[in-house]
């Protein structure tokens, strides 16, 4: 499923289509293994935490590598520098980050309170984690302080 949602993802933010990229996001299974990182840490459950992080791992690496793979035609097909939603998610700043916390912490609570358990589709759409690990793969626009080719972390 993390490869499908993959793969919709990279495309949808190839063609600018937030709604399908709101999609992606839906589908995207790595909520669970994520909640079970923060519940094995906050009850001290050493193996189950250190089971999570190793699933959280090999699906991020697994998207990463795969939306690598599929945007090595992409710059031929689609102009990264004129893209929307490319340029909004090459840059993450510390509002994101900010949003990320928020949303986590809404999460677990929407984990443990049976009243707000529906809002979990709304958490998994405000995190965006499959679009921003879509992204990590591949080389960002050329925009002033980027350089093509270069993670965005170290231009």
């Amino acid at each position: 499923m993390l490869l499908l949602s993959v793969c919709i993802a990279t495309f949808a933010v190839l063609q600018d289509s937030t709604a399908v990229v709101i999609g992606a996001m839906l589908i995207a299974p790595l909520m669970v293994p994520i909640l079970g990182l923060a519940a094995a840490l906050v009850n001290g459950w050493v193996r189950r935490a250190w089971e999570s992080s190793l699933l959280i791992v090999a699906g991020v690496v697994a998207a990463v590598v795969l939306a690598a793979a599929i945007t090595l035609w992409a710059p031929a097909v689609v102009s990264f520098e004129t893209n929307s939603q490319i340029t909004s998610r090459v840059d993450p700043s510390v509002l994101d980050m900010l949003v990320a916390i928020a949303a986590g912490a809404a999460g677990a609570f929407a984990t443990v309170n049976t009243r707000v358990a529906s809002s979990i589709a709304g958490v998994a759409i405000a995190v965006a984690l499959v679009p921003r690990s879509r992204w990590s793969g591949s080389p960002p626009p050329t925009r002033t302080g980027m350089t093509r080719g270069a993670p965005s972390c170290c231009s």
